[in-house]
């Protein structure tokens, strides 16, 4: 999984963030809580975890677009 810009962006305009999720500012923390929150998501959507990514990297943060 690639945490990037597109993605932390989309992530970000849902109220998501690395940090407070994670607890701190140590970014292999911060990293690994995205990973698995990923993952919890997706299987509660019954997707996978990469096509949500594709997905949030696709939205840019511009979440509330239809």
């Amino acid at each position: 999984m690639i945490l990037d810009d597109r993605v932390f962006r989309s992530l970000n305009a849902l109220g998501w963030s690395s940090w407070k999720a994670a607890g701190t500012r140590h970014w292999p923390a911060r990293y690994a809580t995205y990973v698995s929150s990923m993952h919890r998501w997706a299987s509660s959507l019954e997707v996978t975890a990469d096509w949500l990514e594709w997905l949030l990297f696709h939205l840019n943060g511009h979440v509330d677009e239809p």
